[in-house]
C-alpha cells in the first residue's frame, strides 16, 4: 500500500493533488514549536522538497512543545536535528537545513521553484520580511502563530488576498511570548494543523478551498474569532511594491526581543564572521562548543554562532543587548 493512500482517498486531494504535493517545494523559516510541527506534518503529507532555516540550538525547555526533538538532540542546532528526524520520517524527501538567521540574501537563492513559504518564527520583524519577500516574488505564504491558548493562521496569496501589512499597518511590538504568557502544546498543534490544511490546499492545486481569513482559535476556552474575508488594503506599502522590510534586518546591528528575558542579535549584512576561538581566549569562563561560543557579560548570557548572530539570555532589553554585544568584540578582557 502506498504510504499516502489514505490521503489520496480524500476526494479534495485525490491522486492528482497528491502528485502535485509530491512535486512541491516548501521554504520553512523557523524550526521551533510551530516550525517543527509544520515540518513534520508536511513531510508526512508527502511534500517533495523542504528548505529549512533556523538559528537556534535545542535546549531542555524546548522538549515540552517542539515535537521533532528528543533529549539526544540537546545542544544541537535545531535545523540539523530537524533534518535528521525528518529524513528518518521520509528518506525520499529532499531536505536542506541551514543553521542561520533567515535574511533575504540567504533566502533568495532558494526561492526558485518554491511553491510556498511557511512561518515558523517567533517575531514580527522576520514575518514582515517574509511578507515582503513573498509579495515581491509572488509566492504564497502562511502566517502562523501560537501563544497561550491562542492559535493563529492566515494564508497570503500575493495580489489576491490581504497581506500581513494590510492587517498590521505598523509592525507590532514583539515581547508577548510563551515566556510571559505561557503556552500549551495543544495550541502549537492547533496552529500547525490550521496552517498545514491551508498549505495542502495550495500545494494540491485547490486554492478555491482556502479560508481567506485571519483565524483565531482558543484551545482552552473553545472560543473562535474569524475576521471577515480580507481584501488587500488600499494604500498598503507592501501590496503597492514598497518592500522596505527586506532591508530592515540587514542594514545595521539588529536586535529582536524573543521573550521577557531573551533577545536575538543579528550583525550587519556583510559583516565578517567572528573569530570565536580568539574571543574564547579573551573572555574568562567562555566555553567554545562545536556549534557556538557561550559566555557571560554583566550576568547576561550570550551564545554566539560562527556567523556572528547571538542568542541573549537574561535580558529582553534591546539597547542593553546591543551594547553588551558590541562590548564582546571591542573590549580587551583577559
Amino acid at each position: 500500500m502506498n504510504r499516502h493512500d489514505r490521503q489520496v482517498r480524500f476526494a479534495p486531494i485525490g491522486a492528482e493533488g497528491q502528485a502535485r504535493i509530491a512535486a512541491s517545494k516548501v521554504l520553512l523559516v523557523g524550526a521551533g514549536a510551530t516550525g517543527s510541527a509544520l515540518a513534520e506534518s508536511l513531510l508526512r503529507a508527502g511534500i517533495g522538497e523542504l528548505v529549512l532555516f533556523d538559528r537556534d540550538l535545542v535546549d531542555e525547555g524546548n522538549l515540552a512543545r517542539q515535537s521533532l526533538y528528543t533529549e539526544e538532540d540537546l545542544g544541537r542546532p535545531k535545523a540539523e536535528a530537524a533534518r535528521r528526524r525528518l529524513s528518518a520520517i521520509d528518506s525520499q524527501a529532499r531536505i536542506q537545513a541551514f543553521v542561520a538567521d533567515a535574511r533575504p540574501a540567504l533566502l533568495e537563492p532558494h526561492l526558485a521553484g518554491t511553491d510556498l513559504i511557511l512561518d515558523g518564527t517567533d517575531n514580527f520583524a522576520t514575518r514582515f520580511m517574509l511578507n515582503d519577500l513573498a509579495l515581491r516574488e509572488k509566492i504564497p505564504w502562511i502566517y502562523t502563530a501560537a501563544i497561550g491558548e491562542t492559535a493563529v493562521c492566515m494564508p497570503v496569496l500575493p495580489g489576491e488576498t490581504a497581506c500581513l501589512q494590510c492587517l498590521y499597518p505598523e509592525m507590532p511590538e514583539d515581547g508577548l511570548s510563551c515566556d510571559a504568557g505561557g503556552i500549551l502544546h495543544a495550541t502549537v498543534l492547533a496552529a500547525a494543523a490550521m496552517s498545514v490544511a491551508e498549505a495542502l490546499k495550495i500545494l494540491a492545486g485547490r486554492p478555491e478551498a482556502l479560508i481567506r481569513r485571519l483565524r483565531h482559535r482558543e484551545v482552552w476556552s473553545g472560543r473562535r474569532a474569524n475576521l471577515s474575508t480580507l481584501e488587500p488594503r488600499k494604500g498598503c506599502p507592501a501590496c503597492e511594491g514598497n518592500y522596505r522590510h527586506l532591508g530592515a534586518l540587514g542594514d545595521s546591528l539588529h536586535v529582536t526581543v524573543r521573550c521577557r528575558d531573551a533577545c536575538h542579535v543579528s550583525p550587519p549584512a556583510g559583516a565578517p564572521s567572528p573569530d570565536l576561538r580568539a574571543l574564547a581566549a579573551r573572555w574568562p569562563g567562555a566555553r567554545l562548543g562545536p556549534y557556538a561560543l557561550e559566555l557571560e557579560v554583566e550576568c547576561i548570557g550570550f551564545r554566539i554562532f560562527p556567523d556572528g548572530q547571538a542568542m541573549v539570555e537574561g535580558s529582553g532589553n534591546r539597547e542593553l543587548a546591543a551594547k553588551l554585544y558590541r562590548r564582546i568584540f571591542t573590549d580587551e578582557v583577559v
